[in-house]
């Protein structure tokens, strides 16, 4: 049986429409175009408008996760891949605390606090401490992609933060902001080709 690649886009709040917002839609194109070209290998993208946009209340956005992931969950030649941003990485890291089939993670502006934000405190990813030690132990590669010049996200006490308790590999920048743009960066591509090649 050949390796079949599943990736989960989880996008930030606030994105109604995935395939129109963020780098969302390109990457999906460049991973697609990516498996073209890897012989024996196929990927499945599951790039879907999430419930709940504006809020990204856990409480619907891991069952959402977890029913598109249902089919997959069970093959042992399924190779699980959630990539979060914003909102979506919290979402990742809490499902990864209770889930273990997820084969890597790639975090675009993670954090760890509300930020003293109410529409973030809402969300219920922040109302408990985070169990770092159970991430890991369920999810052996994380990649982080974090910049020092985030508007949103302070580096030292947010982003920092996930990567000494994740011991993430860091992708770390000082002029990528909130990772905001519509053309997925080459080194989010780099992590996915990283990810296949483990």
């Amino acid at each position: 049986m050949s390796e079949h690649f599943v990736f989960m886009i989880l996008p930030g709040n606030g994105c109604d429409d995935i395939l129109g917002s963020n780098w969302y839609a390109d990457l999906k194109e460049r991973i697609e175009e990516l498996f073209k070209r890897e012989e024996g290998r196929k990927c499945t993208l599951i790039v879907k408008d999430m419930p709940d946009p504006f809020v990204a209340r856990e409480k619907i956005w891991i069952p959402f996760v977890e029913k598109q992931l249902e089919p997959f969950k069970d093959d042992s030649n399924v190779k699980i891949v959630l990539i979060g941003h914003s909102s979506g990485a919290e979402c990742a890291m809490r499902f990864i605390e209770n889930h273990s089939y997820i084969y890597s993670c790639i975090l675009v502006s993670a954090c760890v606090t509300d930020m003293g934000i109410p529409n973030e405190r809402k969300s219920g990813y922040y109302n408990r401490e985070w169990n770092w030690k159970l991430m890991k132990e369920n999810c052996k590669h994380v990649i982080q992609f974090a910049s020092t010049d985030d508007p949103f996200i302070d580096y030292e006490s947010e982003q920092k933060v996930v990567h000494d308790n994740l011991l993430t590999k860091l992708y770390l920048f000082e002029d990528k902001g909130h990772f905001l743009t519509f053309t997925a960066d080459d080194f989010l591509l780099k992590a996915v080709q990283e990810i296949v090649n483990l």
